[in-house]
């Protein structure tokens, strides 16, 4: 696309990352930022642009303390239409190494059934079908040489995900980061917008960090219908009411 940079092949870039404008296209390729977690964990530098396609955003962590929404734990993935970036922060130091993470995107919302509880008699009915895969860049399918790219040490992470323009959303705080159809550490306090909401989670473990991560919601209401309405009227008829409707789209549904 014009104004993107398209990678050919797996790219290193060893001191600074400046994005300013265009996207990244990875092309099944994998973008690397720093060569190790002391001097050379790399900057980034980001304005405008999106790291997209199939491929992955691998960077390198110092290991120390990073508060969230920090630079540093930036990844600024998404999709060519829609910028969806994510954050991992360490509230407490760890070892250096290195984190992968993908973008995939889908559209669309999945129903929950059952449902999953969270936090007790919060139960997350539904979820949006894109996704944020966090990997070890050591771990298939990258499988890189663990002493020159070793993965992250263990130990107590936060993640934010920044669900630009998820569709139908009525409270931020109705939204939760889920595994397909399980969770993993314990919920945040989300920040954002409906329309640009930070949707957070506490991870405790490597195992824990290294998964794909859904937004679902507690409250299936506000997710999107599985129909696209052109018109929705209701009539008084002989004492009772009647509905009509005309749909331009009908994804997923069965009747109604």
């Amino acid at each position: 696309p014009a104004g993107s940079v398209i990678l050919n092949t797996d790219f290193t870039v060893v001191n600074t990352l400046n994005m300013v404008k265009g996207n990244i296209v990875l092309n099944t390729h994998n973008l690397i930022l720093g060569i190790d977690g002391g001097g050379n964990v790399g900057v980034l530098n980001h304005t405008d642009g999106t790291i997209v396609g199939s491929g992955k955003f691998i960077r390198w962590f110092t290991g120390a303390a990073e508060g969230p929404l920090a630079a540093a734990g930036l990844f600024p993935v998404g999709s060519a239409t829609v910028y969806r970036p994510l954050y991992i922060s360490i509230p407490t130091g760890v070892a250096a190494g290195t984190v992968a993470v993908e973008y995939h995107d889908a559209a669309g919302t999945t129903q929950v059934s059952p449902s999953i509880p969270d936090g007790g008699a919060t139960d997350i009915a539904a979820r949006k079908n894109f996704s944020w895969e966090i990997s070890d860049p050591t771990a298939p399918p990258l499988n890189l040489n663990p002493v020159d790219y070793p993965a992250l040490g263990s130990g107590t992470f936060n993640i934010t995900a920044v669900g630009t323009n998820p569709g139908a959303v009525a409270d931020v705080a109705d939204l939760r980061l889920m595994l397909t159809s399980s969770v993993v550490g314990s919920e945040g306090t989300n920040g954002g917008t409906t329309t640009i909401p930070q949707v957070n989670r506490t991870v405790t473990t490597s195992a824990q960090l290294f998964n794909t991560f859904f937004i679902g919601s507690i409250d299936p209401s506000s997710t999107a219908l599985p129909i696209t309405l052109l018109s929705f009227t209701a009539s008084a008829v002989n004492g009772s009411v009647r509905l009509d409707w005309e749909t331009t789209s009908e994804i997923n549904n069965d009747h109604f």
